[in-house]
């Protein structure tokens, strides 16, 4: 069960949907929700070389660049706060200024969740691919994240991709743990060499899924060598899921369960929020 939801914020269009998503569980679970607005200082306030004469002009710049992230994070938060009361939900709010990791993870400690958008550049660096700010928290932060798109979700179904290692059952349990599939059906999906196999895992993991009180609708068991990322984007698609959770699908250790190809190419191409726990 979900108690106290983290939502971070900016000003882009993956921060309107991961509010939207953090509304929508607030009110399932009926718990407090926190948005906080960070302003990555160490970007704005960067090491730069400058002219002779410069370095005044560089602390202006970097001035009007931070007052101009408050007055967005002051709006972004007014606006967020609006609408969760017009959905009859209390939403604190708070800006603060740091490495947006950092200050996420530190304000995650009394959270069950993050929640934020999958391009969020909190008025610093943006993203090309995959946000730092996204980057960071995966590698470093204790609590699970979902990460949300930039489009609307397509559906409510939840797909879990379990494959068995230590990483997909860590997240598999927390996502049980936490009910992010209450009120949604659930698919299951396991990718090996071996249907049997790849079935049996699945099982397995529906298993636990209905003992916390989830509605699993479907298993699937499937023999590929085909991309991981290519066959969970396209069960995902087929289903109309609306929330992914993670399984992670690699073979050399913490890192590539992290930042993998499959890992990244989901955080780049799921159209679906994304829920990631390590």
């Amino acid at each position: 069960m979900i108690t106290r939801i983290l939502l971070g914020l900016d000003a882009t269009a993956s921060s309107t949907m991961a509010a939207d998503l953090a509304f929508e569980l607030a009110a399932t679970h009926g718990a407090a929700l926190e948005a906080l607005a960070v302003i990555d200082t160490p970007f704005i306030t960067r090491p730069m070389a400058v002219g002779i004469g410069g370095a005044a002009h560089k602390v202006a710049t970097e001035t009007a660049e931070l007052r101009q992230a408050h007055a967005g994070a002051s709006e972004i938060l007014e606006r967020v706060q609006a609408a969760a009361r017009a959905r009859g939900l209390a939403c604190t709010t708070r800006t603060e200024e740091g490495d947006p990791p950092d200050v996420l993870s530190a304000a995650a400690v009394a959270s069950d969740l993050i929640v934020l958008g999958h391009d969020a550049a909190f008025w610093g660096k943006e993203a090309t691919a995959i946000a730092p700010a996204v980057q960071g928290l995966l590698a470093h932060n204790p609590r699970p994240v979902l990460v949300a798109p930039s489009t609307p979700l397509p559906g409510s179904r939840v797909l879990v991709a379990f494959d068995g290692s230590l990483a997909a059952s860590r997240a598999l349990h927390m996502a049980a743990l936490l009910g992010i599939g209450t009120g949604r059906h659930i698919v299951v999906l396991s990718i090996g060499e071996a249907e049997a196999e790849a079935t049996r895992r699945a099982e397995a993991a529906a298993k636990l899924l209905r003992a916390h009180g989830a509605d699993v609708e479907d298993v699937i068991g499937m023999a590929s060598s085909a991309d991981p990322a290519d066959l969970i984007l396209a069960e995902i698609r087929a289903l109309h899921a609306g929330i992914s959770v993670m399984g992670a699908y690699g073979h050399t250790g913490l890192r590539e369960v992290l930042f993998g190809s499959c890992t990244r190419t989901l955080l780049r191409a799921c159209p679906t929020a994304l829920f990631v726990h390590h």
